[in-house]
């Protein structure tokens, strides 16, 4: 069998291309006759265990994302590599267009090639991208109820951002699907930086039993930054919960809708999401930790 205990194993034959985007190593091959990326987790920092649990939470929600599955490659040429699999989101004769090169093609002086502190990046300024988009409707069998309007759909995918602390939605963590009809926005994708997965497992414990209000889970949880800036006028970077709020209202999306929704996810099913872990994978603390962090967040946005 390829899956066992949850996690793919990827086979040594039907291996395409290999590419080396970013710092972690990847390659595509095919599966069940599509094509899938394999993503090495090579400094184990938990974005293997955080892809999926925010692919998991984004179903219960109804947000339409790629799909993620923990996995290891056995013949990698330094012995077995952990990481994640990830159906590849294009279909034939279609292309990824990321969100710097939509940007850069209606703001021709907006920076596309910088990848960080980009204070052109802004709710005003991505406003104006998704509102050209068609919402995503390719029908995968694992969504359902996809969002009416591409506005309404990235507006999900922030409250996602919140939700999970989510801190990297960059200018190429979101992007747009074009065929030689239309743009659509894709799915969203790449949440490995989610649920505070670098700490280490003795600052979690020391969060979780610590007295120091200002130690806490929930203190930690609300200091999350977006990528987001206010404005390049006075670039200060929006919280993720600031980068939802101010985007629902840019776009007159109504967002208790979302969080309505949101208010149906039960502690029960996260428990299950996060149950699904192996404990090879992700720890006991980690799981106790995530839990109180996607709580306390979800306690903010339900106020909101």
């Amino acid at each position: 069998m390829l899956t066992i205990n949850g996690i793919y194993s990827v086979p040594e034959t039907g291996r395409i291309s290999f590419e080396q985007l970013g710092t972690k190593p990847k390659f595509w091959f095919a599966r069940d006759s599509d094509l899938w990326l394999f993503k090495q987790e090579h400094r184990d920092t938990g974005e293997d265990w955080a892809e999926v649990v925010v692919a998991e939470i984004c179903t219960l929600l109804e947000v339409p994302h790629a799909i993620y599955e923990l996995a290891i490659d056995p013949y990698s040429p330094d012995g077995e590599a952990r990481g994640v699999v990830t159906k590849n989101l294009r279909k034939a004769g279609e292309e990824l267009i990321h969100g710097n090169t939509l940007l850069g093609s209606l703001f021709g002086d907006y920076p596309e090639q910088q990848n960080y502190r980009v204070s052109e990046y802004t709710i005003e300024a991505v406003f104006h991208v998704i509102s050209t988009l068609n919402p995503y409707n390719q029908g995968e069998p694992h969504q359902h109820n996809h969002p009416a309007t591409a506005l309404d759909a990235f507006a999900g995918y922030l409250m996602i951002d919140a939700l999970t602390g989510n801190q990297d939605r960059h200018h190429e963590n979101w992007a747009a699907i074009r065929n030689r009809y239309i743009d659509m926005l894709a799915p969203t994708y790449d949440h490995g930086a989610s649920c505070a997965r670098n700490l280490s497992d003795e600052q979690r414990s020391d969060r979780l039993t610590t007295r120091d209000e200002g130690y806490s889970v929930q203190k930690f949880a609300s200091r999350a930054k977006s990528a987001f800036y206010s404005s390049e006028a006075n670039p200060k970077r929006l919280s993720t919960h600031e980068a939802f709020s101010q985007f629902c209202v840019r776009a007159k999306v109504d967002q208790s809708i979302w969080v309505d929704k949101l208010s149906r996810v039960t502690d029960e099913a996260l428990l299950t999401i996060l149950g699904n872990i192996p404990e090879s994978r992700m720890s006991e603390v980690s799981k106790q930790f995530t839990l109180q962090y996607i709580q306390a967040n979800r306690s903010t946005l339900l106020s909101l």
